[in-house]
């Protein structure tokens, strides 16, 4: 007789479930839509500024796999409610622990400070997040209660915003992103619970562009209440973490910074070239299109293009099989 298994019990009423925000690439946007998030009283962040849980969870799930082999090997037959249930075990677990990391957070906060430590986290929602879509399709196994926002943008906006910001290889961002893209549609169409999608797809460009609207159908999505949404705080928040606004040169200012008049993050590739745009789009032009987006296309020369972008193809080729032999 199988048994129905489940890591959700409770004497006392469950606490909310994290909700988890996961970016494309780093320069997707996650810090701007945890922070609208946050605006909302039922919703608290994350101490810890980028969670990373899922970057490593397959060896996670190689560990529960291989124990359920061992109980199958003991016990003589296999306990596939056993992989589930350990599974989200292992996630209550890390829930567990981004509570329990924010809690002694406040309470040292508070010591420093001074007030009173209460546990106002139990009622709250938190807001965590991670700026790399890695192991997706093992998300919904550790946390299986979990509502989840994937938060793409223009590639071409992130590579910019990339190199701005850190610097580095332009052609590997563009790779970067064109592979997170992938992971992201082969994801998409997945994962329902009770015939309802457990994960919302959003678009930087239309949280920036429409964001009370876009913040009306998030809060709907994660049942959060919307008449307690402080919408005027939310459309007036500082800019954190962007790559305009950089002191000292080279470095990443995290701390808040007020829009000036010419801040517009949508615009970061529009000085591109037509090599930089052409190479994005033999690269990425793909991914770019099925996730929403338009080509920057150009008249004329277009087998030039090509044989140049099969030349550089060629080239970087070359260099790794030399790098390669190097090592």
């Amino acid at each position: 007789m199988t048994a129905v298994y489940s890591a959700h019990m409770a004497s006392e009423a469950p606490e909310p479930e994290p909700i988890f925000i996961y970016g494309m690439r780093p320069r997707t946007g996650t810090h701007f839509l945890a922070n609208l998030l946050c605006q909302h009283p039922d919703c608290v962040t994350s101490a810890i500024a980028e969670d990373s849980l899922l970057i490593y969870a397959h060896l996670l799930s190689k560990y529960v796999t291989r124990t359920n082999g061992q109980w199958t090997a003991v016990a003589g037959k296999n306990h596939e409610a056993y992989e589930d249930l350990l599974h989200e075990c292992i996630g209550s677990g890390l829930t567990a622990f981004l509570r329990q990391v924010r809690r002694t957070s406040d309470e040292e906060r508070k010591k420093k400070f001074g007030g009173v430590v209460t546990d106002g986290l139990r009622a709250k929602h938190l807001v965590t997040r991670t700026p790399v879509a890695d192991n997706l399709e093992l998300f919904f196994r550790f946390f299986p209660r979990a509502r989840m926002l994937i938060l793409v943008r223009d590639g071409r906006a992130v590579v910019e915003s990339a190199t701005r910001s850190f610097g580095g290889d332009a052609e590997r961002q563009i790779r970067a992103w064109a592979q997170a893209a992938k992971r992201i549609l082969e994801f998409s169409g997945k994962h329902c619970r009770d015939g309802k999608p457990q994960y919302m797809l959003v678009r930087f460009e239309d949280l920036y562009i429409r964001t009370e609207d876009e913040m009306r159908r998030i809060l709907l999505f994660l049942g959060l209440n919307i008449e307690s949404y402080d919408f005027p705080r939310a459309l007036n928040l500082p800019v954190v973490g962007s790559s305009t606004f950089k002191r000292p040169p080279g470095k990443v200012q995290w701390t808040p910074v007020m829009k000036t008049a010419d801040f517009d993050p949508l615009a970061r590739a529009n000085s591109w070239t037509r090599s930089q745009h052409e190479r994005f789009n033999w690269i990425a032009g793909d991914q770019l299109e099925k996730l929403g987006y338009e080509r920057k296309t150009f008249f004329g020369q277009n087998l030039i293009w090509r044989i140049r972008n099969q030349v550089k193809d060629l080239s970087r080729s070359m260099k790794s099989l030399v790098k390669a032999g190097n090592k």
